[in-house]
């Protein structure tokens, strides 16, 4: 409702007409754990602009194209996520206390200061995300529709040479070894963030290790790796993987707080390595 609130606000505050709008979704929120309220409910908006209306928005303000598909995508964005917040204002929530945000197209210029770089954000897409059409209809209603991950990917590259005049790269799920430094800054903002977090550790450790393993190297510790990687898969078993990969007390319970400070301490020392 949220998105199709936006649609029509859109239409109304700057008479331009969106043809449709792409909400890609990259599965991180389906992972999360069932009893953490604070999750992550992250959500790219891929909008498309009537063509006619947007070179008339661009010359009104004498600025490209490019620019003003720019400008539009990012009022977008901004006006999505305040639609969202006040629509669960209603249930007493807000959009902080869920892990909502909303990010303008796909990479690192996406209006959210953790937004990784494209190539990542493809690639998790791809591989394990969904998107939803949101379609105007010609007599202004509104229709909605599924799509792959891999569909919200290639609309987005589609867009970029429609707006941008870019070329399609051959393969835009691939993730560059320029962009790990980058990729391994975020997991060190992420775990200064939430830093007694298990799923949040268990996240930043995957991520770190498969920017190492695109460098050719890794954490080098099996036992933390294979722990966070199904404490990611299976959040609900946080207490008896950590029992079982050792992170307990001398009493032998689960001790999150060794495994994250574990954690913490790989993932510092890759980006230390980096810099």
């Amino acid at each position: 409702m949220d998105t199709i609130t936006t649609l029509n606000n859109t239409h109304k505050s700057i008479n331009l007409r969106v043809e449709d709008v792409i909400v890609g979704d990259s599965g991180s929120s389906a992972r999360s754990a069932v009893t953490r309220l604070k999750t992550d409910f992250d959500r790219t908006l891929i909008p498309k602009f009537n063509k006619s209306g947007l070179e008339a928005y661009a010359k009104n303000r004498n600025i490209s194209v490019s620019d003003a598909y720019d400008d539009l995508c990012r009022q977008f964005r901004s006006a999505h996520e305040a639609n969202v917040d006040k629509a669960l204002s209603q249930v007493g929530l807000d959009a902080k206390s869920v892990g909502f945000k909303s990010y303008d197209r796909i990479g690192t210029a996406s209006g959210q200061s953790d937004a990784y770089t494209e190539g990542f954000t493809n690639a998790r897409q791809a591989a394990s995300g969904s998107g939803e059409v949101f379609k105007v209809n010609a007599d202004g209603t509104i229709r909605s529709y599924k799509i792959s991950g891999q569909s919200v990917v290639d609309q987005n590259q589609l867009n970029k040479t429609l707006y941008k005049s870019g070329r399609i790269p051959d393969n835009p799920t691939a993730v560059s070894p320029r962009e790990v430094p980058s990729i391994v800054r975020e997991q060190v903002a992420s775990l200064n963030q939430n830093p007694g977090d298990p799923l949040t550790v268990a996240k930043a450790l995957g991520r770190t290790e498969k920017g190492a393993n695109l460098l050719g190297n890794s954490l080098k510790n099996p036992k933390l790796t294979q722990a966070a990687s199904e404490i990611y898969e299976d959040p609900g078993r946080t207490t008896a993987i950590l029992k079982k990969y050792g992170f307990t007390d001398q009493a032998g319970n689960a001790d999150p707080s060794k495994f994250c400070q574990a954690g913490k301490n790989a993932v510092n020392q890759l980006d230390q390595s980096l810099r």
